[in-house]
């Protein structure tokens, strides 16, 4: 894709991706379709078998991912988010299976269908939190640490008082990066962050974080202790229905000479400069024989469900058969600026595409019983 293109498209993206097109952004821009293309292993030979090792935690964990929405309270949503959970801890058995995966898995499996969501999920854990989901967490130490610096060039007065004040950054980076903003903010601006982080890069989940510390800086500079400001951000849900003007901040933020250099090298300066020797990477694909298959293909668990982290229960449906195979190349991208272009054209005529009803969710494939 050219320069002037790419740049054509990234405006567009960050418009906001029309809900209708959403799964095939997601699924190509995270690398997830390139994944699928090159990979030896199908996901149709994973989703039927089960980790013995993870599926314990894998059942407790799918009745705390998002309770209160329709499609996890039936069998069929948590019997797709339990074959994508199962599947991806075989598919990796370093990283096998940790907790937050569940809500981000679930969260895809809102938007696009099943086999996309396991693949874009592998390119999330992968690439963008990489080294999160690990004993030691470090990327997610590495990611504070940009944090930190990115917050002392933008907003220096509030990085000196959160010292002062002995205000724990890895607060905020824990609560926010490792989930992707899921448990944190409204849906509809969780939306359009993941659609800039899926477009942008990871760097965006960093630049969210001081965009929305910048929009409170005022307040936050008021408060004299540690326990107040921890108080505003834990209220920060209920602070920004108005993504648009998040978006505007988050624009502002973007143009730092921090990110001048990209995350990958930054990640690489500040594990060698800070952590050092605390990490071993584990990225491995599935090799020996599977665990063994579930002998009814459906997860049996009486586990009574639990709540968890809020999340509004409005996301709309999509006609997931319309999805084939997909080209991961150039042609996908144009096609892709195309459906953006199209769609851009109609808000600018407030003539507002119809949302499908929620009943076209999509229901999750019927895995069939092993013999």
């Amino acid at each position: 894709m050219s320069e002037k293109a790419e740049k054509s498209l990234r405006k567009l993206v960050h418009g906001g991706v029309p809900f209708e097109y959403r799964a095939t952004v997601w699924y190509v821009f995270s690398g997830g379709a390139a994944r699928a293309a090159r990979s030896s292993v199908k996901y149709a030979s994973l989703k039927n078998k089960y980790s013995k090792k993870h599926r314990e935690q894998i059942e407790l964990d799918l009745h705390r991912t998002f309770p209160n929405h329709n499609f996890f309270s039936c069998f069929d949503g948590l019997n797709a988010l339990a074959r994508v959970l199962n599947a991806y801890a075989l598919y990796n058995r370093g990283t096998g299976y940790c907790q937050g995966m569940n809500f981000i898995a679930g969260f895809l499996l809102l938007v696009m269908p099943e086999e996309y969501a396991f693949w874009t999920l592998s390119a999330i854990v992968e690439d963008s939190l990489k080294d999160y989901f690990c004993e030691s967490m470090l990327g997610l130490l590495i990611d504070n640490t940009i944090l930190e610096q990115l917050l002392l060039e933008r907003a220096p007065r509030l990085a000196c008082h959160l010292k002062d004040i002995c205000f724990p950054l890895n607060y905020l980076s824990s609560k926010w990066f490792l989930c992707m903003y899921l448990n944190a903010l409204p849906t509809e601006t969780v939306l359009r962050i993941w659609d800039r982080t899926i477009f942008d890069g990871p760097k965006v989940l960093i630049e969210v974080a001081v965009a929305i510390a910048l929009m409170h800086e005022q307040v936050l500079l008021a408060e004299g202790d540690m326990m107040s400001v921890l108080e505003i951000f834990g209220d920060i849900g209920s602070r920004i229905y108005d993504c648009e003007s998040l978006m505007k901040e988050h624009r502002r933020v973007s143009n730092s000479r921090l990110f001048q250099e990209p995350l990958a090298d930054l990640r690489a300066r500040y594990f060698n400069d800070a952590v050092q020797t605390r990490h071993a990477s584990f990225t491995v694909t599935v090799s020996g024989e599977l665990d063994e298959p579930l002998s009814d293909g459906f997860v049996v668990c009486r586990k009574k469900r639990k709540r968890a982290m809020p999340i509004a229960n409005k996301i709309a449906g999509a006609d997931m058969a319309a999805f084939g195979e997909l080209d991961a190349g150039d042609s996908m991208s144009r096609l892709l600026k195309d459906m953006l272009l199209s769609s851009a054209a109609n808000r600018d005529k407030k003539a507002k595409p119809p949302r499908p009803p929620r009943t076209d969710l999509g229901e999750a494939e019927e895995p069939q019983a092993s013999p």
